[in-house]
């Protein structure tokens, strides 16, 4: 079948679609992942190609100004990423973890930009959270780790809580299980034998999965 073996799970190893259409209930969980992690994907590819704007108090007037700040967040957040690959894995870490953290790293002339890839988070609720253990990762793999304990001063961070994109998962897990199961009565269907019982001046009896019965005289 061309579906067969359409997937690899996070081993390498083909997913055979006839696993997952009976009875192995992780690899349903399996597709479930691929799925998510696709529209998360494709969700934050179009963030990533957004224009985000600055403003700037003038005249007392609210203006646009493409200076510095523009600078940072389309083009050139640090020195290792573009504006469109910095949104891109923001964007992700985000609607993956629900929550992302960007580390603000002031120089003399500008401040760079890095998404976290992993930190702990203090509890803080009447003041403002703290963020140690900080790990940032380049395309490479290449990690550094932050000794220096961050505040809101020189960092941002984001959370989200979205209940309709919880109630869109949970609708997207009860109709993959409505598709899978048509698939698998339709796969028991095509592939159960059928064949015609004939006896002269009696009932032709049709013997297949739905046991049908016609008359033949």
């Amino acid at each position: 079948m061309i579906f067969d073996k359409m997937f690899k799970n996070s081993k390498g190893e083909f997913v055979n679609i006839m696993d997952v259409l009976f009875g192995k209930e992780e690899l349903k969980n399996y597709i479930y992942t691929l799925a998510e992690a696709h529209a998360i994907d494709l969700i934050a590819k179009t963030i990533a190609k957004c224009e985000i704007q600055t403003f700037e108090m003038k005249d007392k007037k609210i203006q646009e100004n493409k200076g510095d700040l523009y600078w940072t967040l389309n083009l050139q957040p640090n020195y290792n990423e573009n504006g469109t690959k910095f949104l891109y894995k923001l964007a992700t870490k985000l609607l993956t973890d629900k929550t992302a953290l960007v580390i603000i790293n002031k120089r003399p002339k500008v401040n760079l930009l890095y998404v976290a890839d992993s930190y702990n988070s203090s509890n803080e609720i009447l003041y403002g959270k703290t963020f140690t253990n900080i790990e940032i990762l380049d395309d490479e793999g290449n990690s550094l780790k932050l000794e220096k304990t961050y505040n809101q001063s020189n960092s941002i961070y984001y959370s989200l809580k979205n209940e309709e994109l919880a109630t869109a998962s949970e609708n997207f897990k009860t109709n993959m299980i409505k598709i899978l199961r048509a698939t698998q009565k339709s796969f028991i269907n095509a592939n159960t034998g059928r064949w015609r019982l004939k006896i002269p001046g009696r009932t032709t009896f049709n013997v297949g999965p739905r046991n049908q019965k016609t008359n033949y005289l």
